[in-house]
């Protein structure tokens, strides 16, 4: 989990803690009761919001999905699941952006999930280098990921993301699956 910051208020759900949601956007809205599991939280003072409360990404166990829920919106189960039930059992991407009319990218940020680990952050960038270059790195909120230079001329798009993680994390095929949001995990 995020680094406690002095200014922030106190966490109230810690990592794979099991939470409802509640009054989640609408009264009525579908998700409203169901059951996750706190994969992150994002401290108040990092997001632009006029909020002052934690912002937690949850997989929504039933839904198949993550989501970003205000800390005024979750309450405890008073259960945990396993970390051994979120490592990946297949090589899976999830892409935070959208490309262009082009299906293009000049940024791509996501994230990605390696058998036997927890979600990382990936991001794809264009630079003035020669050839594409990557570097391993770990934000200051402790998740870790890569980042990738890529030559300006380069045709930055789906396809080239694939084939680049596959080279440096050695895989035969990518999932392309709704992961959490790679903003709040940084």
């Amino acid at each position: 989990m995020p680094r406690f910051r002095d200014h922030s208020p106190a966490q109230k759900f810690r990592r794979f803690e099991q939470v409802r949601l509640q009054g989640f956007e609408q009264a009525r809205s579908p998700l409203n009761d169901s059951i996750g599991t706190v994969f992150w939280a994002d401290p108040p003072q990092k997001t632009n919001q006029m909020t002052d409360q934690w912002i937690y990404c949850v997989h929504l166990d039933a839904h198949h999905r993550y989501l970003n829920v205000l800390e005024s919106n979750l309450r405890s189960t008073g259960e945990f699941s396993s970390e051994d039930e979120y490592l990946g059992t297949a090589f899976e991407l999830g892409h935070d952006l959208l490309p262009d009319e082009d299906g293009n990218f000049s940024f791509v940020e996501g994230t990605y999930r390696l058998p036997g680990k927890l979600w990382q952050v990936m991001i794809f960038s264009e630079w003035d280098v020669p050839t594409l270059r990557h570097r391993m790195t770990t934000w200051d909120s402790g998740i870790t990921g890569v980042v990738f230079y890529v030559p300006l001329e380069t045709r930055l798009n789906k396809a080239f993301v694939e084939r680049a993680m596959s080279e440096v994390f050695g895989a035969e095929q990518w999932i392309e699956v709704r992961g959490p949001d790679s903003i709040t995990l940084r």
